[in-house]
């Protein structure tokens, strides 16, 4: 996703990661869902948070300590091409889940929805910018 690399995406997206127990990868799509007012709405939100959770735990944060391990170079950089797979395969079967456009929501109305459905607060500052990067149409 090229929201990603706008101006003080990546600080505020690892800032959740890292000290608020987000998921990057959802959080985007959630964005990038709202804009397109493809967001899912109630148990199915909660579901993707679910799944999200799941391969955060299970997977992306095993691979991330994984690198961050790491002391050779070439190990570091396949391990990171190894979690970037793994993004990508999670926001893969988030888009499976991803209803067909509706009702447009504003990007700031789905980054909350999909904060509630994860069950855990983040500092709206840090939701402003990642919101930022994904200009209303």
């Amino acid at each position: 996703m090229g929201a990603y690399n706008r101006p003080g995406v990546q600080a505020a997206c690892l800032e959740l990661q890292d000290r608020h127990g987000h998921c990057v990868s959802y959080l985007l799509w959630a964005a990038w869902c709202a804009r397109a007012g493809r967001l899912p709405r109630g148990d199915d939100l909660t579901a993707c948070a679910d799944l999200s959770r799941s391969w955060e735990d299970q997977t992306l944060q095993p691979s991330r300590q994984r690198r961050r391990a790491a002391t050779d170079p070439a190990e570091k950089a396949r391990l990171a091409d190894a979690a970037l797979a793994d993004e990508h395969r999670l926001l893969a079967s988030l888009e499976a889940r991803t209803p067909a456009a509706a009702r447009p929501l504003t990007v700031a109305e789905g980054l909350i929805a999909a904060v509630q459905a994860w069950g855990s607060p983040a500092p709206e500052p840090l939701l402003a910018i990642i919101g930022a990067a994904f200009p209303e149409r």
